[in-house]
């Protein structure tokens, strides 16, 4: 019947699609047209042929548009080129079209413009110069309509180029030249094989005898290459019908068949000795040689798109090339992370030299004749077994020259060295390490046996403790081997790396590196050079994949090791983690700006901090992670990750690898970089009144608090290094501007932090562990003098910090609340001492004495500077109550004296007018 709309915009699409990736991706409608009428019989009613041409015209448009606005001007340009194409090839027109007149009928008709002069002047040339090639109708009417036998392969050669079915193709001769191909190989097979395996049966023995010795030795050499070269030639033709018929079991069957006929030969030379014993046999045998090549050249070739069981017995042969040391230098070589000086980084075992391959040049003749040269003949002319030299593939001419001398087996005397070299020569010329290579473009079916085949050779990690495991072909494989395969599969997922997370039944992203990470978990505790591979692999495949939509996925392999690894089996590998880490971030620089789980990445590079190889890279590199987020929800991780690196809060250990200098310079630039930072809003007021805390403050404090618990650090350097730190962060040029951001780190870090310096028992100088080293002048009684120094500078930082920001906090609504409260948290500094004997030591309390003092003075200024600012004045009149009195009241309650003494000094200061004094003088009362 009548294929309808659907059936023509299918088949169109599936042609232009073909199409545009090879003859006629340049625009032009004339080259369009010629492909695509090659493919099926343009014929019907005008309506239909309309029809057609119009779903070619959206399909070319969509694809190749080249100079065309629109659909529309597609279908105009290509109605005229049909039109064009009847008037010149049609004998019946005896005025043909010129080139001005067809240009001036297209004028205007793209979109309201004129296609380009150049662009319809080509395709007029091109159209009036050479007629379209349409399809016949049926294979025999071309047939029957050839003049010979070139004719009939041309038709067959044009059926099997194309690559899809459908309702506008023949569907006669495809389908019976699959079924003559398929049953014609069933039978022909064995007797091929059998005669690839024993070419001297065909040699007419009757004949021969009558031939002089050396004349009957050359000449059954001479027929033995005959058959075999047309034996080869075959085998490349049922390749390529393979490939045209998709067909997977005879292709399969055909590398299984040469795969075993190779793995004999292979296995001859294991047996033969050990080291160049090996090589030499592989090296001495020009058939093993030769069916080598030719089967990885079949594989190269169709391989990716047809071999699915075979990659069991292909796997094998690999590996035994491995175990004689016949693989390329490059698939011997292994990939490792450098150091920051891009110098080696210390291995389990050294690297495996690769031995120097030297050239040889290998002359091969080419012949044909005879029953199985009719055969591969037949076959070729029958089903296309034509030149391929335009995509870079062997001709039949080089097809010939390769499959010559195949059986010879006669070779100069040539010592075990120079025969050893030989064979490596070969091997190189295979293309195997291209092989894995180039499964980026091969077809879901083979890549998932291949990789089946491959996992299943290297094995469970239970088995690394074994010298040997089974392979699938059973060849016993080493940990070499299995090196060599974990590098192999690393390779085929960054091929693949554009769709190995894609589809659930394609996904091979997380079967390999679930295989690696359990080789890597396995030897963690006592590593190995097979599990220090493992983990090269698997940290290599989240650095080569480059993709940034596949960051998360990769980021989730350093998540599973900080999970699954112990931190002892971590530092057993942190030179390679870190220089891995750095790599990836280096591989992926746009997602870490905005990334805010790098939790895991981060907790692994603090756990090398006592790695003395590891520790600085891991702090630099934890150091440019947070000079390179701009996400807030990563700057908690960067701080806690940073506060690492410092040294630890025990007595015992006082050695650190990295200086506490540079971790707080570290978190001092983090603390300048808050404002900078996604999502670091002001604070505001939710509904209701109440204060909402924003991104901003809650990270300074965050920070600050970081800092406050480290002056209480055990360590003396560390707790000055703290202060030091917490001054230029609270007095820096950038500020805070939430007011309850301020509170807080009053009430929750300052005064706590003043405190815990007063009250920690152990670090105390006034116990009596110290008072007894203070009168024996051991040096353990400075740390009271240290102490104290301490103290007077957190009290002087506290008040700096209130004087400095005291317009930010007076903003409160609620500003005398807390400043009553704070009032409250250090009145136990400025109370005086109890009346009559003490039982505190005498040197404990001139400290107690001098401190209080210390932020009597403080406090005495603060008061002065706030009276002097109007700030009780305005807090008065928002509260209803007055600010300053209340003040005069709570002094009064434990230091009279300083109340009287601050009284005076704000009258002097600044006089009250005569209501705030009557209120003051009742506040006294």
């Amino acid at each position: 019947g009548t294929p309808g709309a659907k059936e023509v915009r299918g088949e169109v699409d599936k042609s232009i699609h073909f199409n545009t990736e090879g003859r006629w991706a340049t625009g032009r409608v004339d080259r369009g047209l010629r492909a695509i009428l090659e493919t099926f019989h343009l014929t019907g009613e005008a309506q239909q042929i309309a029809r057609i041409l119009e779903e070619f015209s959206r399909a070319f448009f969509n694809h190749s548009p080249g100079p065309m606005i629109d659909a529309d001007a597609c279908y105009m340009l290509t109605y005229a080129v049909m039109m064009l194409h009847t008037d010149a090839h049609n004998p019946r027109v005896a005025k043909k079209m010129k080139k001005d007149r067809f240009i001036s009928t297209l004028r205007g008709t793209n979109q309201g413009k004129d296609f380009p002069y150049e662009y319809l002047s080509d395709i007029y040339d091109e159209i009036t110069g050479k007629e379209f090639k349409v399809l016949s109708l049926d294979l025999r009417s071309a047939s029957g309509e050839a003049r010979d036998v070139k004719e009939i392969d041309a038709s067959w050669n044009r059926l099997i180029q194309s690559r899809s079915t459908g309702p506008f193709r023949v569907s006669l001769a495809p389908a019976h030249g699959r079924e003559m191909f398929s049953m014609l190989w069933d039978q022909v097979e064995p007797t091929v094989m059998h005669y690839f395996d024993h070419p001297d049966l065909y040699t007419d023995l009757e004949s021969l005898s009558k031939l002089s010795r050396q004349t009957r030795i050359q000449t059954r050499r001479n027929e033995r290459r005959l058959v075999l070269n047309k034996i080869v030639f075959g085998l490349y033709a049922v390749s390529r019908l393979c490939a045209v018929y998709h067909l997977f079991k005879p292709f399969d069957r055909l590398l299984i068949q040469l795969s075993d006929r190779l793995q004999r030969h292979l296995d001859q030379a294991l047996n033969a000795g050990v080291g160049v014993e090996q090589k030499a046999r592989f090296g001495r045998s020009r058939r093993a040689q030769k069916l080598a090549h030719l089967l990885f050249d079949l594989l190269a070739k169709h391989g990716g798109s047809l071999a699915l069981e075979a990659w069991n017995s292909v796997l094998s042969n690999i590996l035994t090339l491995h175990k004689l040391g016949l693989l390329p230098p490059i698939l011997l070589q292994f990939y490792d992370f450098k150091g920051q000086d891009s110098t080696p980084l210390p291995s389990v075992r050294d690297r495996a030299r690769t031995e120097e391959m030297s050239e040889h040049l290998v002359d091969e003749n080419a012949g044909g004749g005879g029953m199985f040269g009719f055969i591969a003949s037949s076959i070729s002319l029958i089903f296309a077994a034509g030149e391929e030299d335009e995509e870079g593939n062997l001709t039949e001419d080089s097809e010939a020259d390769f499959s010559s001398d195949m059986e010879s087996g006669g070779h100069r005397r040539q010592s075990k060295h120079k025969l050893a070299a030989v064979g490596s020569a070969c091997v190189s010329t295979y293309g195997i390490p291209g092989l894995f290579k180039s499964t980026g473009a091969w077809a879901p079916g083979p890549l998932s046996h291949l990789l089946q085949a491959m996992t299943k050779a290297i094995g469970t990690p239970q088995t690394d403790d074994q010298k040997t495991v089974s392979s699938p072909h059973h060849l016993p494989v080493s940990r070499e081997e299995r090196i060599f395969l974990l590098e192999r599969t690393s390779e085929i997922v960054i091929a693949n790396e554009d769709r190995a997370f894609d589809d659930a039944k394609f996904a091979i992203f997380q079967p390999v590196t679930a295989l690696l990470l359990r080789y890597v978990e396995a030897g963690a505790e006592n590593p190995t050079f097979l599990t220090e591979r493992a983990l090269v692999c698997l940290l290599r495949i989240t650095v080569d994949i480059n993709g940034n939509s596949h960051f998360w996925n990769l980021l989730k392999v350093y998540t599973t090791l900080a999970a699954r690894l112990k931190p002892s089996s971590l530092y057993a590998f942190a030179p390679r983690i870190v220089a891995a880490a750095r790599a990836f971030l280096e591989t992926h620089p746009g997602p870490v700006i905005a990334v805010h789980n790098l939790d895991p990445m981060l907790s692994i590079l603090a756990m090398m901090r006592y790695h003395p190889k590891a520790a600085r890279p891991s702090f630099q590199l934890v150091t440019e992670i947070q000079g390179k987020i701009y996400s807030s929800e990563a700057f908690k991780p960067c701080v806690k990750a940073i506060c690492q690196f410092f040294p630890p809060d025990t007595t015992g250990t006082t050695w650190t690898l990295i200086p506490s200098k540079d971790i707080f310079e570290t978190l001092l630039q983090m603390h300048n970089r808050i404002p900078k930072l996604t999502g670091c809003e002001l604070s505001t007021k939710i509904p209701g009144g109440k204060p909402n805390q924003g991104k901003r403050g809650q990270l300074w404090l965050y920070l600050i608090g970081t800092l406050c618990s480290l002056c209480g650090h055990r360590r003396e350097g560390v707790k000055e290094l703290a202060l030091s730190s917490l001054r230029k962060a609270l007095l820096a040029s950038w500020r805070c501007q939430d007011p309850y951001a301020w509170r807080r780190c009053f009430q929750e870090l300052l005064i706590p932090m003043l405190a815990k310096l007063c009250e920690d028992t152990k670090n105390n100088p006034y116990n009596q562990e110290n008072v007894r080293a203070r009168a024996r002048g051991e040096a353990k009684a400075l740390q009271g003098s240290a102490q104290r120094d301490l103290r007077l500078k957190a009290s002087t930082l506290m008040f700096q910090a209130f004087l400095k920001h005291l317009q930010v906090l007076a903003s409160m609504p609620q500003f005398n609340v807390f400043w009553l409260q704070f009032l409250g948290s250090i009145e136990r500094y400025m109370r005086l001492p109890p009346q009559g004997p003490s039982t505190t030591p005498p040197e404990e309390e001139k400290d107690r004495k001098v401190l209080s003092t210390h932020i009597v003075e403080l406090f005495k200024n603060l008061v002065l500077v706030m009276s002097a600012g109007g700030v009780f004045k305005n807090a008065s009149a928002r509260a209803g109550q007055d600010l300053l009195a209340l003040t005069w009241t709570v002094l009064a309650s434990f230091r009279r004296d300083l109340r009287d003494q601050l009284q005076t000094l704000v009258a002097a200061a600044h006089p009250l007018p005569v209501a705030s004094r009557s209120a003051t003088q009742a506040g006294q009362g």
